[in-house]
């Protein structure tokens, strides 16, 4: 008896644990939708990319700074949606 009650223990938890993730989960997609849905946050990204498009014909950019650059913009976009 005591056995069993350990294994319905168990069960409770684990079901828990992934009722827990798809909640997590749910938010995480939601959070990606209202990022890539933001007019905002696209016209960001295609003047970075013009720029960065037009800066590569004059010279070389490495890949470090072009990546920091993203970054920024994908920091920059998320401050922005969440605060202002």
């Amino acid at each position: 008896m005591i056995y069993l009650k350990l294994i319905y223990l168990k069960l409770i938890c684990y079901i828990k644990w992934l009722l827990g993730g798809i909640i997590l989960l749910k938010r995480i997609v939601q959070g990606l939708k209202s990022y890539f849905s933001d007019k905002k946050n696209r016209i960001v990204h295609i003047v970075m990319g013009i720029s960065l498009l037009i800066g590569s014909v004059f010279d070389s950019i490495s890949p470090y700074l072009r990546i920091g650059l993203y970054a920024g913009a994908i920091s920059f976009n998320l401050i922005r949606m969440r605060y202002f």
